[in-house]
């Protein structure tokens, strides 16, 4: 008989983001992660299956909630206005309770750090420290605002984020070292909290290891366009070397914690983009005025002549990646993309469909009554959505033959809630070797990349999870099935704590019990 196991009084979470066993698992085989192999022999392993699509906000605020995005309410880094613009979410913007809140109903303290889409931090019984997304290190990005200080005390070179200027200017070692510096802050910093502060519930997130699979999966992808031989040094491996240390340390120091490892998504190679609004105009769902900035835009081949454009064309980018973090770059690179096509080169009156960012990999309807300029019909959703849907699953790449895209979601298949009506009309699933971007140049396939920098890898379903108890004894157990969803439910669970009935993640017992 299975025995539920409370054992443990604290409990350390670790947020890898895009973490994959994919590259994990050769490199525990090899000897290369001696902390990642204790990890998995001693405990329970397996995927974790994330959100459609995979991306980081919505990822992780289901594994922190326990519900769908259709009840939390974040479905991408942004909201999309009836005037075809964009607003940037922020934590205020979520509209579930997050497992923190549950651990402050009992009367136990959990730490918040370096959290995606925490900004600005919540009152919470504990310390939260946000991540990703925050606009930068002269806000009050901690609650309590005081833990600012102490951060800067222990860590004086903190970031939230990497800039962008040597990644844009091809310097991509002095963009690594850039990581390596920032991860070994934010790994120091949390220590410092976690041994002066008394917690119950740790949360540490590590969000670099996204950009190390973004731009240097080519390294371990020796068929990939990007891939050079001349480069000998392996930053990937490298990467989770360093995650390996970090892990180490954390059990050294806290060895009567239990462990959950886990990604928000999983990593795959990435080939080429799908200039997707060319397929569209094609189609007959969307037209592009014929003025001279519409003319000069496809003459260019490729990015929209607007916000995006001027910021590159001008040299604005080396000068606002020295200025701003990583992401927050990329979000002002697709809210100009954005907002400047919706505004100025695509005529609504005779558009049904388009796609608003490529964050979000999905097609909103121009439906009357909730865009500014809609066209379609209630009566007509359905019909356009159906068409839009044969079209893009008969999409193929014209140089191998193979499909493109292989499956579109309605938005009601896939979310459940009151919120179901601000997500995307369709999302599109591609083949991992493929990404959906905006431009319409000559081609209709391009070579990856995000604000003018090359890209080698997207993100993927399957995510990971490692759980690691002593108590548990030696096993090495792997489990399949497990979901984002079940994160929240299964970190109350090991605490000891009730699970919310309004949470739809399972508590996988055989993963947590003797």
């Amino acid at each position: 008989m299975k025995k539920r196991d409370i054992s443990q009084k604290k409990l350390i979470g670790v947020g890898l983001d895009s973490a994959t066993l994919d590259i994990l698992l050769p490199l525990v085989k090899d000897g290369n992660l001696p902390t990642f192999k204790r990890l998995i022999e001693g405990g329970t392993y397996g995927i974790l299956e994330s959100t459609i699509p995979p991306i980081t906000p919505c990822a992780w605020e289901t594994a922190m909630t326990g519900v769908n995005p259709g009840k939390h309410n974040i479905f991408d880094f942004f909201s999309y206005t009836p005037d075809y613009g964009v607003e940037v979410l922020t934590s205020s913007d979520r509209s579930s309770l997050a497992v923190w809140d549950f651990l402050g109903f009992a009367n136990k303290k959990t730490i918040v750090f370096n959290y995606p889409m925490g900004y600005p931090p919540r009152k919470i019984e504990g310390i939260f420290v946000s991540g990703m997304n925050t606009p930068g290190i002269n806000t009050n990005f901690t609650y309590p605002a005081s833990i600012k200080k102490e951060i800067f005390s222990t860590a004086p070179s903190y970031k939230i984020d990497v800039l962008g200027d040597h990644i844009i200017n091809g310097r991509e070692d002095l963009y690594f070292d850039d990581i390596v510096r920032l991860t070994h802050d934010h790994a120091k910093a949390s220590q410092y909290l976690l041994k002066k502060y008394p917690w119950d519930l740790s949360l540490i997130f590590f969000t670099q290891l996204d950009r190390v699979h973004h731009y240097f999966y080519h390294d371990i992808d020796e068929k990939h366009p990007l891939h050079s031989k001349k480069q000998k040094k392996n930053r990937i491996d490298e990467y989770y070397v360093i995650l390996d240390g970090i892990l180490k340390n954390l059990l050294t120091s806290f060895p009567t914690a239990s462990f959950l490892i886990f990604s928000d998504h999983g990593t795959e190679a990435l080939y080429s983009d799908v200039f997707i609004e060319k397929y569209l105009e094609e189609w007959g769902l969307l037209t592009f005025k014929k003025n001279f900035i519409g003319i000069l835009n496809k003459y260019l081949n490729g990015s929209v002549l607007t916000g995006r454009k001027i910021i590159y064309k001008l040299g604005l980018a080396q000068y606002l990646q020295r200025i701003l973090p990583g992401s927050i770059f990329s979000l002002l690179v697709q809210i100009s993309a954005s907002e400047g096509k919706g505004k100025t080169n695509t005529d609504w009156g005779k558009t049904k469909v388009y796609f608003p960012t490529p964050s979000s990999q999905g097609l909103r309807i121009n439906l009357a009554g909730r865009e500014r300029n809609g066209i379609v019909t209630e009566r007509d959703y359905n019909k356009v959505r159906d068409y839009a849907i044969d079209k893009l699953l008969r999409l193929k790449d014209s140089k191998t033959g193979k499909n493109i895209v292989k499956q579109v979601y309605k938005r009601e298949e896939i979310y459940s809630g009151p919120y179901v009506g601000n997500a995307q009309d369709l999302i599109i699933e591609t083949d991992s070797r493929y990404h959906l971007q905006k431009g319409v140049g000559k081609g209709k396939l391009g070579l990856a990349s995000e604000g003018g920098v090359p890209k080698s890898a997207e993100h993927g379903r399957a995510g990971m999870f490692i759980y690691f108890n002593t108590k548990l004894g030696r096993r090495k157990f792997k489990k399949e099935g497990m979901q984002i969803l079940d994160i929240a439910p299964s970190l109350l669970y090991i605490l000891g704590l009730p699970v919310p009935k309004t949470m739809e993640g399972k508590v996988r017992k055989e993963i947590f019990s003797k």
